[in-house]
């Protein structure tokens, strides 16, 4: 069992590992195993949850016909993505 913490969407959606998800899933690359996402991100929380959720998230646009949103708008966490993700999770469609 793994501890857990509370995260944002924000914190979710901005993350190198979400996005990575995203990438790996739309690029047809197989599921990368934990220990794998923990050695890219060592140190980082939620590195492998972020991952996950990064993958489903593309699948779920996938199959809605929908593009995944660009993760930034300059600097920031695109807020539109933020809301797209968040309606996804409330809907149960990702974690």
């Amino acid at each position: 069992q793994t501890s857990t913490s509370r995260t944002t969407f924000s914190a979710i959606v901005g993350s190198a590992a979400f996005q990575l998800g995203v990438r790996d899933y739309q690029q047809s690359r197989p599921f990368r195993e934990a220990v794998d996402v923990r050695h890219m991100f060592p140190g980082v929380r939620g590195a492998v949850w972020n991952y996950e959720r990064g993958r489903l998230y593309a699948a779920v646009c996938a199959g809605r016909n929908e593009k995944t949103l660009p993760s930034r708008v300059g600097r920031s966490v695109n807020r539109s993505l933020m809301s797209h993700f968040a309606a996804a999770y409330y809907r149960k469609e990702v974690l």
